[in-house]
């Protein structure tokens, strides 16, 4: 849902785009460069699509598999999940709603624009 900003229930190429380059942030916050970002973006699109102009559900989950075992500090089951909730915790936050209910949404959307730490 997040991800998905049309309602489309698939991710396309400029809504990826902008998802990878804030992950790329999110990583890496030393080295991050807007125009490389991008560029690794549209060079990621390619390979995750897979010749297609959308990510259905299982080529979106599969995105964040491949860049858990990129990015994991070992090839396992827990660090998989361990990465990818501190990935979760560092580029989301969660608000309360007025029913009561709470809504997760992109940190960087946030008024301060603050830039979150590197998972690792």
């Amino acid at each position: 849902i997040l991800t998905d900003v049309d309602g489309s229930n698939s991710v396309e190429k400029e809504e990826y785009v902008d998802l990878n380059k804030h992950l790329q942030q999110a990583v890496s916050p030393e080295d991050y460069d807007d125009k490389e970002a991008v560029a690794n973006a549209e060079k990621e699109w390619e390979f995750d699509a897979q010749g297609h102009s959308d990510l259905n559900k299982s080529r979106f989950l599969n995105c964040f598999f491949q860049i858990a075992d990129a990015w994991a500090s070992k090839v396992t089951k827990s660090e998989y999940v361990k990465f990818l909730s501190s990935l979760l915790a560092l580029t989301t936050t969660v608000e309360d709603q007025p029913d009561g209910t709470s809504q997760r949404r992109w940190r960087w959307n946030e008024p301060d624009g603050a830039t979150p730490a590197s998972p690792n």
